[in-house]
């Protein structure tokens, strides 16, 4: 079943065979897609999961990539004020950053403070969290 395999992938991740487990997510969220369909909640989290596999493997391009089409996709179902869009934006303009593009991550990172300020307030440790990051990309 998709929660058995879902157990059997982090128990592969844990084990240090982070390639494998890329491939057994990769594979999970597919079949999550097609049972539960893509904007399922699960089936989104997942990916977020799989944007921070590639991170962790090296693959920060790719990590970027797959971060921007989740924030994309949850802006679409969920709003974008929504907690999980922000934490997806801040997520990408981060591994933007990684990925070498400082400029542009800063930039991204510089919209996700002034959004996140508007919708949860200039002292929320969400907010300060983006600032600190954006500082952070800045340097």
């Amino acid at each position: 079943t998709l929660s058995s395999r879902d157990e059997y992938v982090w128990d592969v991740a844990e084990a240090g065979r982070r390639e494998e487990a890329a491939g057994l997510m990769a594979e999970l969220i597919a079949d999550r897609a097609r049972v539960f369909g893509a904007d399922d909640w699960k089936t989104l989290r997942y990916r977020h999961i799989e944007s921070w596999n590639a991170y962790k493997l090296g693959r920060r391009a790719e990590a970027a990539r797959l971060m921007a089409e989740l924030a994309a996709d949850y802006e679409r179902v969920l709003g974008s004020d929504h907690s999980q869009t922000l934490l997806s934006r801040h997520d990408h303009a981060w591994l933007v950053g990684e990925a070498g593009e400082r400029a542009e991550g800063a930039r991204l990172m510089g919209e996700v403070a002034a959004d996140r300020a508007r919708v949860l307030g200039p002292d929320d440790p969400a907010t300060l969290s983006s600032r600190h990051e954006h500082a952070w990309l800045l340097r």
